[in-house]
């Protein structure tokens, strides 16, 4: 290979990924490259140059990468003063910014605000604001985005949460002027496309033209993300294509010198970038867009991947951190697809024209990017190609046309409608597409991410089917196409066929709230509760990717123990999303006001719904037992109806395999506790879920004594303020010798067993848990009388 740029990018990178992941199988990953380069391609040059770059990198990452510096344990009130770094992202209940601080505090020089409220802030301005300063919540449940790292990368440590608009005042605005001129172009296009578009169109135009995806209605949103065209809401390579084309065609129109051209163009992506706040996926199309210029127009001939690979370092170069950036990852990713596959696989198709160019150029940037797509969002799109087939070019025209709109508005903005309508036509025939496309079945597929040899593996294949000698050479044909349906087949496996024989219960971490997520030793799945916040939803945010990123695709069984807003806020979007066949409710709450959501959802009326009640069974797997003890049949109305409360009509299920068992309680309070008890039905059991999240309401020594568990887990939310659980339900439990699980502690709590074997794995690393988090633990049950 003579591109020593590509060797040092890749090597470089590699150094930083290992020296920022803290993960010494990275370092044998990187040594192992290396030593493939030396000893099957005898380039010894090479293979050194890239060991040099990965020693740097690693170096490299030392003194440019600070240590996170010692925080505050506990949340505080605090009064600061700094420097609106972003464009804040403004929703009618929700402002959200980055702020410079003038503070010698570690650890407080810049912080991620939280405005409870819509407020009137930009870029630059000098903020005065009172608040609640807290650190970051670590993930919860297996896989979660790790918002803590995110913004520890970014050298953040707290979010400053402002209830009151009363607590922020504007002290000074920017006194930079080229500042002023983009806000100001910026702020007259923005209005000038909601003056003339619908409010929907509207927010995926500023999308398509500027970036931000912060007013997209989530399910809009979700959309194009399930059929693989959420990359054109995003200010990135092709954004900067189509604004290189419009000053290049504007130097035509002009007749200017060759020259001439592309200074305009490179001034108009310059121009461009600081309009959208320079994203880093944005930088580094820039970046490769003013090389190709400059070699162009330079007299040289262009080399794209040489061009992405400085692009590349000059970025790492600038901040080393920017490597772990979704949008960095997919940029480069997608524009290798571009420019190393695609022309590669050209030359393969002795076909011409347009047509093919139309499907190769999309299947090269989405095959570079699904394994990236797959690890960050579980999600497989099967009908991407058809999506970007359409959806890119007419994107380009929204892009094209919204941006001449966009700038006609900073000087005349009645002409600006000429522009911005055909431009909202264009949105709207993709946001459609979109939408119908998400419906069609199959059209997209969640999916657990494949170990991570088998990434290298598909990379492997790729680099392999793009080879020259691919076509004289039938053994390396096979060869790349094995390793890419080995990654494409794990894929396409469903999990019911992982783990066959186990018994799974996994007690999510959402917050105040319940959700259990059971799987059968038969491969059947039951989700119980589905959590809730009035402030979000929870469904989409937290329950929905958690049974995503297992590769759930449907639930055989979704139960409602009781309709409190922390046990079915999120069930629409369950329901929506995974499809259950059957829902379970209780029998003494059904129907009643808290379904009404539900009741009118068009998913649920396709449901079986069951009204569950003390001494039935629920059948879904033969080899696990699965009994309802609460609540009583009801035949006079429904009680929770006319007492105000639902929490004592809780489904109460037990669980058992083998002689592992789960009692799963709901809400039920301390007078139900007993009920149970006096008529016998609670027996010893494993493992319980504490009622009503530990509460002071929930306590019953008898119905603690009776069920003798191992284990209970408190499902709860960190901060919560209820005060739970309540000291005297942990001294209760801690003097019974039952170990203690908490999701606001632990995080995620999964429960594996054989009906022998008790595996416990909490997904935080506790202080009180000794062993590591990422590894299940043997439980000793010899004393379990189950």
């Amino acid at each position: 290979m003579n591109q020593p740029n590509v060797l040092l990018f890749i090597g470089f990178a590699l150094g930083l990924f290992v020296a920022g992941t803290d993960d010494s199988s990275w370092f044998w990953a990187g040594a192992g490259m290396i030593l493939v380069v030396l000893v099957y391609t005898g380039k010894w040059r090479e293979g050194l140059l890239l060991a040099g770059a990965v020693a740097f990198g690693l170096f490299y990452w030392s003194v440019r990468v600070p240590e996170v510096p010692p925080l505050m344990a506990t949340p505080k009130r605090v009064e600061v003063t700094g420097t609106v770094s972003d464009f804040p992202a403004v929703k009618p209940d929700r402002t959200s910014f980055y702020l410079h601080v003038n503070s010698g505090q570690p650890g407080m020089n810049r912080l991620r605000v939280v405005v409870r409220s819509a407020v009137p802030v930009q870029k630059g301005d000098y903020l005065s604001l009172k608040g609640q300063l807290e650190t970051v919540r670590e993930p919860g449940n297996p896989g979660e985005f790790n918002y803590k790292k995110y913004l520890e990368r970014r050298q953040v440590y707290y979010i400053l949460t402002v209830k009151k608009p009363d607590d922020l005042r504007v002290i000074g605005r920017s006194s930079s002027f080229i500042q002023y001129l983009m806000l100001s172009a910026r702020a007259k296009g923005e209005a000038a496309i909601e003056r003339y578009l619908p409010k929907t169109t509207a927010a995926i135009a500023k999308g398509i033209v500027l970036g931000t995806s912060d007013e997209i209605d989530p399910q809009d949103y979700g959309d194009f993300q399930k059929t693989g065209l959420a990359h054109i809401l995003a200010a990135s390579g092709m954004n900067v294509g189509f604004v290189m084309l419009m000053g290049v065609w504007t130097g035509e129109v002009l007749k200017l010198r060759r020259r001439t051209k592309g200074v305009l163009a490179a001034v108009l992506v310059l121009g461009y970038g600081c309009l959208t706040g320079w994203p880093v996926s944005l930088l580094r199309a820039a970046l490769m867009a003013w090389l190709g210029l400059l070699a162009y127009y330079g007299g040289r001939e262009p080399n794209l991947p040489n061009a992405l690979a400085v692009s590349g370092l000059i970025m790492l170069v600038l901040n080393p951190v920017w490597l772990f950036e979704l949008s960095f990852q997919l940029s480069f990713l997608a524009t290798w697809g571009l420019v190393w596959l695609y022309p590669a696989w050209r030359q393969m198709i002795p076909y011409q024209g347009k047509v093919v160019d139309a499907i190769l150029i999309p299947l090269a940037a989405q095959a570079a990017t699904l394994p990236v797509i797959v690890h960050s969002f579980s999600l497989f799109s099967l009908s991407s190609l058809l999506a970007n087939f359409l959806g890119t070019y007419l994107s380009g025209v929204a892009l094209i046309l919204g941006l001449i709109g966009f700038l006609v508005s900073t000087v005349f903005a009645p002409l600006a409608a000429v522009f911005l309508l055909p431009a909202g036509l264009a949105v709207d025939v993709i946001t459609e597409m979109s939408r119908w496309l998400s419906c069609l079945p199959g059209s997209y597929l969640w999916v657990a991410a494949p170990p991570f040899w088998s990434v290298i593996g598909f990379y492997a294949g790729l680099v392999c089917l793009s080879s020259t000698q691919v076509k004289t050479d039938k053994r390396l044909l096979a060869l790349s196409c094995f390793l890419l349906v080995v990654y494409l087949g794990l894929l396409l496996v469903t999990p019911g066929f992982r783990d066959k024989g186990w018994l799974e219960v996994t007690f999510l971490d959402v917050g105040q709230g319940d959700s259990i997520l059971v799987k059968t030793p038969q491969g059947r799945f039951m989700l119980v509760d589905c959590g809730g916040n009035q402030l979000y939803d929870v469904g989409e945010k937290v329950v929905v990717p958690a049974l995503a990123r297992k590769g759930l695709r449907s639930l055989d069984m979704l139960v409602i123990t009781h309709p409190d807003i922390d046990h079915i806020g999120g069930a629409s979007t369950v329901i929506r999303e995974m499809r259950p066949r059957v829902l379970g409710v209780s029998d003494t709450t059904w129907p009643g006001y808290n379904y009404q959501e539900l009741q009118t959802g068009t998913q649920v009326k396709t449901l079986k719904v069951v009204e569950l009640s003390q001494g039935q069974a629920v059948r879904l797997d033969p080899d696990l037992a699965i009994d309802v003890l609460y609540p009583e049949p009801s035949d006079e109305g429904r009680i929770s109806n006319q007492r105000g409360t639902y929490n004592s009509d809780s489904v109460v299920m037990r669980l058992r395999y083998g002689r592992i068992s789960f009692l799963l309680t709901g809400d039920i309070d301390g007078e139900v506790m007993d009920r149970l008890v006096a008529k016998k039905l609670i027996e010893p059991t494993t493992v319980v879920k504490a009622p009503h999240h530990g509460s002071r309401g929930s306590l019953s020594e008898a119905f603690y004594k009776a069920a003798s568990p191992k284990v209970a887990v408190i499902s709860v939310g960190e901060g919560n303020p209820f005060g739970h659980p309540s000291l005297k339900a942990l001294e209760l439990l801690n003097d019974s010798g039952v170990k203690i699980y908490r999701t606001d502690l632990d995080g995620a709590v999964m429960f594996k067993t054989d009906g022998k074997k008790f595996l416990v794995q909490t997904t935080k690393k506790h202080k009180k848990i000794s062993s590591s988090p990422d590894i299940f633990r043997e439980v000793d049950t010899a004393a379990c009388r189950t």
